[in-house]
């Protein structure tokens, strides 16, 4: 609004204040001097007043115009793309969004209700000040009446010298406890029901299995009146069948025995060292939880290697878990056998330089062989006599894990945590068995390996023909000159690299157990895909993607999702051609 001439402001200040609030209305508060035009003196007032209020109707229409309409959102894209530096943009679109969030949710509170809320807390005051006068009130009689029973309790003769007739006038309590019992006992009819007969006694017992039968559900006819420690190892298993897989795969483990010859109790040391094993996972797992929760400061979080709700999910996540270990065991162990490294415990199988390197500095003046050039590994034998020792599963375990470290790798506490009391439970054997785990003096690993075998295992007839014909390579196995070993070595790495390779991709493309934890997490990566968040997290380090056949760390999403659709499209290929290898058992089936 412009300001009126210094004429027109004199000639207003000689106006009578009694004069314009007797003159002007007390209506339309906002726009009540538009009616002052009528006291200007001269023509340039009156023009600058009417300049004014012109103008001011202007403002007016424009705020009633424009005052319900919707802003325009900010085109936040446009400004990314025309301002160089991206994290102001970012501050300030932070900024924007969180300021305009809360002034949102300030407008649609209901602050009557807020401050008729809040006075109302003196009403639920009042009433607990009356709720406590009554409540002392309450209290007052009880210690009136305590004392009086304290009272009449010491003035009473002692209870040996009252009878039993005396015994009940004298204590109230029991003798309306009698009287209740016996001559109001609602549940019986007095007149055809007698307690004490043959009959009520045999309806008593007939409720009882019928109430049996329909809890335990099993045919049985023992009555439900012993603890759970007084029943048969094979109940307890029946009802609990978490301790029965714990149980099993501990004593499998411990003795190497069958499933069929599980004890009915095992001994007391065993079931203190799997109390032991459980806990020492614990402390790992509880450790590793709350290091997470306190970072997060999260209100809850879940143990690793375990389901949210061990009730109802409990079952189906170890099955699941069991199956994806089974599944990788036998792929691994088919891995091997492809290449003769399984059950070959006459030589030491070589497939990289780093090997080479470490068995010539611990075992010089050996001798190199090849079993076939379709056999991707070479085999070194030491020099000299070796003594008929077995390989200890914690040395191995041991040499493993620092094979991970130097190679940048590791898994998950957890799970390392429970391969090494794995292990260390195998090593246990030793001292029931001569000191070894696994085969007898003089026996091999491939003879020992049949013979722990069970006869009626589906896959017995494969190993059955993998070892004869392991044993028939190995007699026509083919020497090695020290000039012939390096060239060889390097083809086989090679193609060593590949397979590693080839093994990952079977393993996503046949195992359902491993490839459903991808399938899960598909949505999540979608959704980063969506606003270029994929790239943003792989440039921060929050996500490491490498290219298995280039061993280099890829840029972007679009990199990442081209090797995602190679590997989408080609892995039913692969697969199919893993499937239509034949082997030796194959050829002689047909």
């Amino acid at each position: 609004m412009m300001p009126c001439s210094s004429r027109s402001m004199s000639t207003l200040r000689r106006v009578s204040p009694r004069a314009v609030r007797a003159c002007v209305p007390r209506r339309d508060v906002e726009k009540k001097w538009h009616n002052l035009g009528e006291f200007t003196m001269t023509e340039a007032d009156n023009a600058a007043f009417r300049d004014t209020r012109a103008r001011d109707t202007t403002a007016l229409n424009t705020i009633d115009k424009y005052g319900t309409v919707e802003p325009e959102p900010i085109d936040w894209k446009r400004w990314e793309k025309e301002i160089t530096h991206k994290e102001l943009v970012s501050a300030l679109r932070a900024f924007y969004t969180q300021n305009m969030q809360m002034l949102d949710d300030f407008a649609q509170e209901d602050h009557k209700k807020a401050v008729k809320d809040v006075c109302g807390t003196w009403e639920i005051f009042d009433e607990a000040v009356v709720s406590c006068e009554d409540s002392v009130k309450t209290s007052e009689q009880i210690v009136k009446n305590g004392a009086r029973a304290l009272y009449i309790s010491f003035n009473n003769p002692p209870i040996s010298h009252a009878t039993t007739s005396e015994w009940l006038d004298a204590d109230q309590y029991w003798q309306a406890f009698v009287e209740k019992h016996m001559y109001h006992a609602n549940y019986l009819n007095a007149l055809a029901e007698d307690p004490e007969s043959a009959e009520y006694i045999k309806g008593i017992e007939e409720t009882t299995m019928k109430q049996w039968h329909t809890w335990d559900d099993r045919g049985v006819t023992n009555h439900n009146n012993k603890y759970l420690y007084q029943r048969p190892s094979f109940e307890y298993y029946d009802l609990y069948r978490g301790p029965l897989v714990e149980h099993m795969i501990f004593y499998l483990t411990k003795t190497g025995g069958d499933a069929r010859t599980f004890p009915e109790l095992m001994p007391h040391q065993w079931f203190a060292e799997i109390y032991n094993n459980r806990f020492e996972m614990y402390s790992v797992l509880q450790r590793r939880r709350r290091a997470t929760q306190e970072a997060a400061l999260s209100r809850e979080a879940h143990l690793d290697m375990a389901p949210a709700h061990m009730d109802s999910e409990g079952e189906q996540y170890y099955e699941r878990l069991l199956s994806r270990e089974s599944s990788m065991v036998e792929l691994s162990a088919a891995r091997l056998m492809g290449n003769f490294i399984f059950l070959n415990d006459a030589a030491i199988p070589l497939q990289t330089q780093s090997a080479l390197l470490r068995v010539a500095q611990e075992y010089p003046n050996g001798k190199f062989y090849s079993l076939g050039d379709d056999v991707n590994a070479l085999f070194y034998v030491p020099a000299g006599e070796i003594a008929d020792d077995e390989v200890c599963p914690v040395d191995a375990f041991n040499a493993y894990m620092n094979y991970m470290k130097l190679t940048g790798r590791r898994f998950n506490p957890g799970y390392n945590q429970a391969l090494n009391i794995f292990y260390r439970t195998l090593e246990s054997r030793k001292p029931g068995l001569e000191g070894r785990w696994f085969q007898v003096k003089g026996e091999s690993q491939a003879d020992a390996f049949l013979r722990r075998l069970k006869a009626d295992d589906p896959h017995r007839p494969v190993y059955e023909e993998y070892v004869a014909e392991l044993k028939e390579r190995w007699a026509n196995r083919k020497e090695l000159s020290e000039a012939e070993v390096m060239p060889k070595l390097l083809e086989v790495e090679g193609k060593y690299r590949k397979e590693c390779i080839d093994f990952d991709t079977l393993v996503m493309s046949m195992s359902e157990e491993v490839s459903s934890e991808v399938k899960e997490k598909a949505p999540e990566y979608e959704a980063l895909m969506a606003d270029d968040g994929l790239t943003h997290m792989m440039a921060d380090g929050s996500i490491v993607a490498i290219d298995a056949e280039t061993r280099q760390g890829l840029a972007n999403q679009q990199q990442l999702f081209s090797r995602m659709t190679d590997f989408e499209a080609g892995k039913d290929k692969f697969t199919e051609n893993v499937n239509n290898t034949k082997t030796g058992l194959d050829t002689k089936r047909h």
